[in-house]
């Protein structure tokens, strides 16, 4: 075989060498997340997390709009 063959494989041996540790590296990230998910937020998959923050967006509108209005009754019963 030829340099540039040689050169080219062992190249391509460290690239996938180096993808295996990202790849090792990720799945450490996404298990960790996952469990956190678990923990703080009581959801198993991505889909109970999508669930459950749109809920949350939900009540968080409906929070802000009953601060809000409160916010505005005060500011005309009190005129400041």
């Amino acid at each position: 075989m030829s340099k540039d063959v040689i050169q080219e494989l062992e190249s391509l041996k460290k690239e996938i060498e180096d993808a295996k540790i990202e790849k090792a590296r990720l799945e450490g990230q996404l298990k960790s997340v996952q469990e956190r998910m678990r923990a703080e937020y009581n959801c198993r998959t991505v889909e109970d997390a999508q669930k459950k923050l749109t809920r949350m967006e939900r009540d968080w509108d409906k929070l802000a709009n009953t601060i809000e209005t409160d916010f505005n009754e005060l500011q005309e019963m009190y005129e400041w």
